[in-house]
C-alpha cells in the first residue's frame, strides 16, 4: 500500500488541489492556536509558514536575539495575540514537478521541475482562491516581476545546493 494523495483525506474543497501540489488546495491548511488564558478565541487570515513557528515558539518562550539565529521563518506572535497584520509576505515552493511563488495576493505557478520548462499560470487568490483563472495575458507586468523573483529563488537554490526530494522518498512502502 502506498500513502500519498487520498481523495477524502487529502481533498481541501472548494480550493484546487491537492496534497503533493503547489496549488491553494495542496499548501493552504488551517492552523490552530489554544492557550487558555493567553489567546482569546478569533480569526486569522494572514499567511504563515510552518517555518514562522520555530521563530514563534522561541520568542514567546524567552529566547532573546532571535534575528541573529538567521532563521527561514519569522515570529508572528503579535499576529495571533493582537491580530496586527503581517502585511503582503512572500512564500516560495517547490516541488519534483513544479514551482510557485506567492508574492501579497499574487502568485505564479509553474509547472515544470525547472524555470527552462514552460507551462505558467498566474492568479490573484485574494479575488480567485480557487485559482479558476488564469491572469497571465491581463497583467502581462505583474507575471514578469513574478517570473524574475521566482528565478532568483531557484538559482539561490541550486547554489545552496538543496537536495530534491522526490515524491517516492516521502511514500514509504508500508507492508502488511
Amino acid at each position: 500500500m502506498r500513502h500519498g494523495p487520498y481523495p477524502k483525506l487529502g481533498d481541501n474543497s472548494p480550493l484546487r488541489g491537492s496534497k503533493t501540489q503547489v496549488y491553494e488546495g495542496g499548501i493552504r491548511v488551517p492552523a490552530l492556536f489554544n492557550w487558555p488564558g493567553v489567546l482569546e478565541a478569533s480569526k486569522n487570515r494572514d499567511m504563515i509558514k510552518v517555518t514562522d513557528l520555530f521563530a514563534t515558539l522561541a520568542a514567546v518562550a524567552g529566547v532573546r536575539d532571535i534575528d541573529s539565529l538567521n532563521l527561514d521563518g519569522e515570529n508572528i506572535w503579535n499576529s495571533i495575540i493582537a491580530k496586527e497584520s503581517l502585511g503582503a509576505r512572500e512564500l516560495y515552493i517547490r516541488t519534483s514537478q513544479s514551482l510557485a511563488y506567492r508574492k501579497g495576493d499574487w502568485k505564479l505557478i509553474h509547472h515544470g521541475p525547472t524555470p527552462d520548462d514552460f507551462q505558467d499560470e498566474l492568479f490573484n487568490i485574494a479575488n480567485d482562491p480557487r485559482e479558476e483563472q488564469d491572469l497571465i495575458d491581463q497583467h502581462p507586468e505583474i507575471y514578469r516581476s513574478l517570473w524574475t523573483e521566482l528565478k532568483q529563488q531557484v538559482e539561490m537554490e541550486d547554489q545552496l545546493q538543496v537536495p530534491m526530494v522526490k515524491e517516492d522518498q516521502l511514500q514509504p512502502e508500508i507492508s502488511n
